[in-house]
């Protein structure tokens, strides 16, 4: 019942020659949606499978705007592949993504800072808590397929953030599962690794907290999401801030008060 778990940014560069693999070796393989779109990406992507179409039929149905390249690149191993492919259960839809989404792209003006900092930690918090009831649902899920498939190569494919949380959650389901981390240059953002700190259990301090207050409304002003080229100078630039110059900068952009 050998289960690998598989790691990564959801970056084109995360479809390795090592997942390609993994992907080979496997006799299921699922796949991360966060929000469930009742079926629609699941039936896409085992037509795909089956070579009933092509990558490019399938286009950017499910991926999100920020998955688009993942996608992409993703779909083009699983075309004519054969493999039974699967989605986690995610138990939230598509009006709990707006939710989710809103709990960052928020606007944080017109307040004093340490209002805004304790806002942006209780945002985090409950998207943490989401991500958290995934892997809850996930570990139970792959339970039951254990169950159902004792002897099938199983792979999971998942975002790096979920490394912890989801070996804890399926440790205490009795599921042993290989861990795999993809090797990629891709670089998390602040706020992200803020996250990461409230998933792990860890408080983020008022330092972290004011960083990504000011990644945030840096985002904000770029139409697209942002590239990894973006993102390594924003991070640069943004890590070598202290509290003041944070503060500064949070007053002029997003009229903080003290």
């Amino acid at each position: 019942m050998p289960i690998v778990l598989y790691f990564s940014s959801h970056e084109a560069e995360a479809i390795t020659p090592r997942l390609r693999q993994l992907f080979a070796e496997a006799d299921i393989v699922l796949v991360e949606q966060a929000f469930s779109d009742e079926g629609l990406t699941l039936n896409l992507f085992n037509e795909l499978s089956r070579g009933n179409l092509l990558p490019e039929d399938v286009g950017t149905i499910g991926a999100g705007v920020q998955f688009v390249d993942f996608h992409r690149a993703l779909s083009s191993i699983i075309f004519r592949s054969g493999k039974q492919i699967m989605l986690e259960n995610s138990p939230f839809g598509a009006a709990d993504a707006e939710v989710y989404n809103s709990l960052v792209l928020q606007e944080f003006r017109n307040a004093p800072v340490g209002r805004a900092c304790m806002q942006l930690a209780e945002n985090l918090r409950k998207r943490a808590e989401y991500d958290k009831k995934r892997d809850e649902a996930l570990a139970e899920q792959l339970s039951a397929l254990v169950s159902l498939n004792p002897d099938a190569h199983i792979l999971v494919i998942r975002g790096r953030g979920h490394r912890n949380y989801l070996e804890k959650t399926l440790g205490v389901h009795g599921i042993h599962a290989t861990s795999l981390t993809a090797q990629q240059t891709t670089v998390s953002t602040l706020t992200d690794e803020v996250m990461q700190k409230i998933i792990d259990g860890e408080r983020p301090t008022r330092m972290e907290l004011l960083r990504s207050l000011v990644e945030l409304s840096e985002i904000e002003t770029i139409s697209v999401r942002p590239t990894q080229a973006n993102i390594r100078v924003l991070r640069a630039r943004v890590s070598g801030m202290n509290e003041r110059r944070c503060e500064k900068f949070l007053r002029k952009k997003l009229n903080l008060t003290s």
